[in-house]
């Protein structure tokens, strides 16, 4: 098979309730070392025993900003879990960057990797893979891992993408796939934890509370709503010289605290209750970075775009006003793209000049120097006008997610929309009835989405005008330029530029941008996150 091109990336409160004070400055706050531990005030009351238990060790605090979710290998997706499961669970594959082909990709269970065409993958685990019960992990295993997920049918696109596995052997696998579309392998591969069937039958619960994982760190304690605990899996299997980024093992105990309340994680932070926070933004964030971009004295962090682009879709099927291109760009044109994102996202995040996140791996830089439907009052005006519309005489219905971040883009979008004469109803509606109504022509003319990718720009695009849009945008031409670009054969940066440009061309979708997020931790810590914006406990270590 042909190796997928690689292209360049861009990388670039005091209300605290008693009962959480008292959950996280009983844990011993603050990364801690010897008897550092017991010399913070906030755990002076820490016993002379529990002194004894902890010295030499050391423990790292986290704030998230989430309930913790379902923990158990094949459950639904949630904030929560994505903040807790890369140091909990070991998966095939994992990324450190995007951009990345399975042949790239950091190997965590599997050992080897063989594309033998575009929809067959073998792979080869390691031959000494135990989990923390010590368990050996076999090829039974993973099957059973991957049929328990795609039974769930809580990651659709595993059941979309999966036709078959098969096990040839002990420790090998052959995996076949219903398309050849760029990065459904590196998906695959990355998004199903590997446990032992023997552990999970024996847990009794499906793993629901502590799950036995072979990752250098196990769940001792959760406490749902309130905090998850871990401990150094003192037998984890993987060689020294072959551990990857996530499997570091710096600390003893990890603990996650979920504070939701931004003040609260503020507060945390700075009284080294927590040791870093996933997640800080919004006016909390000037707490720790300054106004030029530098850091606070005592602190460090981290930013990063993340894996989503906020995208405006339109609805062209005959019967829309939409299915006028001079409308489509004269919406475009009355956007002022920089004030959308300061308004609703605080200005924490990246302009983007496609249907899709900046930092995907076949994002061209070149994009973001040419115009994109650039704000010009003007220029939506004349194109309202070519399209044959008055002021004052169209109405439109502006789907959205019920969020407050969604509805204060709507809001900003309506006043620009009516500055050109253009009247905008705002539909917002809880997620369930979102995802069902996004394909239901008859149900709005415009509609907010936050389009993401688990690799490729190519990704975003299938989700943005691909199969999900049939019932409102159907052009073959598009279609073919999408399977060509999307195909691992033929995905060039010139194909990914033929389908950028007609997409931009035809306004059938119109990228805003890309949030960002920090994490923000003591100046003790190096922050190590996930390409897709996570904070990864186990990864982070003390700072050099």
């Amino acid at each position: 098979m042909k190796k997928t091109t690689k292209f360049l990336t861009k990388a670039s409160a005091l209300a605290i309730t008693a009962g959480l004070m008292f959950a996280l400055t009983g844990c011993g706050g603050g990364a801690s070392s010897g008897n550092s531990a017991g010399t913070n005030e906030q755990t002076a009351a820490t016993t002379a025993a529990g002194e004894a238990a902890t010295q030499g060790k050391t423990h790292f605090n986290v704030g998230i900003n989430a309930d913790i979710g379902d923990i158990s290998p094949f459950g639904g997706v949630g904030t929560g879990r994505t903040y807790t499961k890369y140091t909990m669970y070991e998966y095939l594959l994992q990324f450190d960057k995007f951009g990345e082909t399975v042949e790239d990709m950091v190997r965590q269970i599997a050992k080897e990797v063989d594309v033998i065409d575009a929809t067959t993958c073998r792979i080869v685990i390691y031959d000494d893979i135990q989990d923390a019960a010590g368990n050996l992990i076999t090829s039974a295993d993973v099957n059973f891992c991957y049929q328990g997920m795609l039974d769930s049918k809580n990651l659709p696109k595993l059941n979309q993408y999966v036709e078959k596995i098969e096990i040839i052997d002990n420790n090998t696998l052959d995996f076949y796939f219903t398309t050849s579309q760029v990065g459904t392998m590196e998906y695959v591969f990355c998004q199903v934890p590997i446990v032992s069937q023997k552990a999970y039958e024996e847990s009794g619960n499906g793993m629901s509370t502590a799950p036995v994982t072979t990752a250098p760190y196990q769940v001792t304690e959760m406490i749902a709503g309130t905090s998850l605990s871990l401990a150094r899996n003192e037998n984890y299997w993987q060689k020294e010289e072959l551990r990857s980024y996530l499997a570091v093992q710096e600390w003893d105990t990890i603990k996650m605290h979920v504070i939701t309340e931004a003040a609260q994680m503020t507060m945390a932070l700075k009284s080294g209750t927590i040791d870093a926070a996933t997640v800080v933004g919004g006016k909390e964030l000037e707490n720790f970075v300054n106004s030029d971009g530098s850091v606070a004295a005592g602190f460090s962090a981290k930013r990063q775009t993340g894996g989503v682009a906020y995208t405006v879709m339109f609805n062209t099927a005959p019967e829309s006003p939409f299915s006028n291109l001079e409308l489509r760009q004269a919406l475009c044109y009355a956007l002022d793209n920089a004030s959308i994102l300061a308004g609703a996202s605080n200005g924490a995040g990246d302009l983007t000049h496609t249907a899709a996140t900046v930092i995907a791996g076949d994002y061209n830089p070149k994009w973001d120097t040419e115009d994109y439907y650039d704000y010009s009052v003007e220029n939506a005006k004349a194109k309202l006008a070519e399209a044959g519309y008055k002021e004052g005489e169209l109405t439109i219905r502006l789907m959205v997610e019920n969020t407050s971040e969604y509805n204060k883009m709507a809001e900003i979008m309506q006043a620009y929309w009516l500055e050109i004469g253009v009247k905008t109803e705002i539909l917002s509606y809880d997620s369930a009835l979102f995802n069902t109504y996004r394909t239901e022509p008859d149900q709005w003319e415009v509609r907010m989405n936050a389009i993401g990718t688990s690799d490729f720009v190519v990704g975003s695009y299938e989700l943005a005008v691909g199969s999900i849009a049939d019932k409102y945008l159907y052009d073959p031409q598009m279609k073919e330029l999408l399977k060509t670009s999307s195909d691992t054969a033929t995905h060039t940066q010139e194909n990914v530029d033929t389908l950028h440009y007609y997409i931009k061309d035809n306004c059938y979708a119109y990228g805003l941008y890309s949030q960002s997020t920090t994490s923000v931790g003591n100046d003790q810590i190096e922050l190590i996150r996930h390409p897709w914006g996570q904070l990864i406990a186990g990864a982070c270590k003390p700072a050099k």
